[in-house]
């Protein structure tokens, strides 16, 4: 992934987990969370020049960022803060919401 590509993936990403899952289609459920596959077809599908994309370029991203802005649990990702969306994060772990609050 080129780094214009891991930019541009990245706001997908924080767009769709906090802002607007509608504008690719996608259901997040009332805790935040989508599954990895799901959310990657649907990038496929919408995004030209996105076909190419994977459920580990997802998972890379969420797990480096230094930002701490995504949790993945079981084929799941979600944002963990900054969501203009109704979403119920009491469930993140303490030491994230410490973090973040």
């Amino acid at each position: 992934m080129t780094d214009k590509e891991l930019n541009s993936l990245g706001r997908i990403m924080a767009g769709v987990l906090r802002h607007f899952p509608e504008k690719l289609g996608v259901m997040i459920d009332g805790h935040g969370w989508i599954d990895i596959s799901e959310f990657v077809e649907s990038i496929g599908v919408s995004r030209s020049g996105f076909h190419w994309i994977r459920n580990h370029h997802i998972e890379a991203i969420a797990l480096s960022d230094p930002k701490g802005r995504y949790q993945i649990d079981g084929g799941m990702v979600r944002a963990t803060y900054g969501h203009t969306i109704d979403v119920n994060l009491d469930d993140l772990p303490p030491a994230e919401i410490d973090e973040f609050f």
